[in-house]
């Protein structure tokens, strides 16, 4: 049994006595953190030494580990084994909720930092576009065209014109979708992005929906396809047809490369974050309407409960690691 976050438990002052637990389930217990990789080791060193020693392997007890176990018999293994404070101390998450959740300033904090996010895409993500595309265009004048003199000029035209215009023109558009799902990726792991249902659940209520909507639009932003799957979790029928209505009106990364080509060939450079902005803010002024239009069709009586985690500063590595596995998805 691995327990995972063992480093925000410690942070928070609460103590687990492994070894003890370890007796009550009749199994090996390891407090492990997979967001820096901590007690790892430990825990593949019992596994294979479990694995070597087959006589002795661990028996479980089926009665300890059933799904129907109650809340008596897991306060009966947890007493005396995990130690919880007294008082939990005013913590950092808190201390910041008390700005970003703000019964005033909450919503439009939310929107200035979409405004951000799409600032910076404009900013960063563009000049990144024209960067590589000079590139590109060097490596064809420089490289690809010498290379093929020798062939027919039919064959030259379809290589040119057509694979490698074709490949480079959307490989072009990368950088940009990076620096979109690198902030995306520090939005949801740092916790934030979690907020936003908190923040949006009385208005989205209204329109017969709840905050896990709201979520699952702003998460259409990088493709509406795992948006959609998405709304599984929701066990109303109605909610989560009503959901799936309005997540296509979501403007996902493949149109995102559309919209800026088009902005920057259009609108002067300083008003391209703000029209970039004010697309995504239409899109989500048309889900609403729809919505709200659709509201009496499906009759959302689901109650909404939200956890709300604690702010956390992501690792580049997690932030990387699934921006890359995003900006694949989008290129294959």
């Amino acid at each position: 049994l691995m327990l995972n976050m063992s480093d925000e438990a410690q942070q928070y002052g609460i103590k687990i006595a492994t070894d003890e637990l370890s007796k009550r389930l009749s199994m090996p217990v390891f407090l492990i953190s997979a967001k820096y990789g901590k007690g790892y080791m430990n825990a593949y060193m019992e596994i294979s030494q479990q694995l070597k020693e087959s006589k002795n392997s661990v028996q479980l007890d089926s009665n300890k580990i059933k799904e129907n176990i109650s809340v008596r018999e897991i306060d009966t293994i947890l007493n005396g084994t995990v130690v919880m404070p007294s008082q939990m101390a005013q913590n950092f998450t808190a201390q910041v909720d008390k700005i970003l959740l703000h019964p005033v300033w909450g919503l439009p904090l939310f929107f200035l930092g979409m405004f951000l996010v799409f600032w910076a895409v404009w900013n960063i993500g563009l000049p990144s576009v024209d960067l590589l595309k000079s590139g590109v265009e060097w490596a064809q004048s420089s490289i690809v065209e010498p290379l093929l003199q020798p062939f027919p000029q039919i064959l030259q035209d379809f290589l040119i014109n057509g694979l490698w215009a074709g490949v480079t023109t959307v490989a072009s558009f990368v950088p940009l979708i990076i620096v979109f799902f690198i902030i995306m990726a520090v939005l949801e792991d740092s916790g934030y992005l979690s907020r936003s249902a908190y923040l949006m659940d009385a208005f989205m209520a209204r329109l017969g929906l709840d905050g896990r909507s709201f979520v699952l639009h702003i998460m259409g932003f990088g493709c509406n396809v795992p948006a959609l799957m998405g709304t599984r979790v929701m066990r109303s029928r109605a909610l989560r047809l009503l959901t799936m209505l309005i997540i296509p009106f979501g403007l996902c990364s493949a149109r995102l490369q559309v919209f800026v080509f088009i902005i920057a060939a259009v609108f002067p450079n300083g008003k391209g974050a703000i029209v970039l902005f004010s697309l995504y803010i239409l899109s989500f002024l048309v889900a609403i309407i729809t919505a709200a239009l659709f509201k009496g069709v499906y009759k959302n009586e689901e109650p909404f409960v939200l956890e709300i985690p604690p702010y956390r500063f992501p690792t580049w590595k997690q932030v990387l690691l699934r921006s890359w596995g995003e900006v694949r998805e989008f290129l294959v």
